[in-house]
């Protein structure tokens, strides 16, 4: 690698740590909205995944019957009247 690059990569280091050392804390709060920005998209992205099958679940969890075979006019009192009446 030729000296010049060497010369010239060390002063943008240099710069680079100067600027750091001089605004280490605007930094430091740019990196903390940024990793909770990151963890509020996270979260919302997990809750929607876990939305996504928690009706699945729930009829799997209660064991829930497929279909509701009734004779007319019986069970479930005003089931029939409301559908009915629509």
């Amino acid at each position: 690698m030729p000296a010049w690059r060497v010369i010239g990569m060390r002063a943008v280091i240099y710069l680079a740590a100067r600027e750091l050392r001089a605004r280490w804390q605007s930094w430091a709060v740019l990196v903390l909205l940024v990793a909770v920005a990151g963890g509020a998209v996270l979260a919302a992205a997990e809750g929607a995944r876990r939305t996504a099958s928690a009706y699945s679940r729930f009829l799997t969890a209660s064991r829930a019957s497929d279909l509701l075979v009734a004779p007319n006019g019986s069970g479930l009192g005003g089931y029939f009247d409301a559908h009915a009446s629509r």
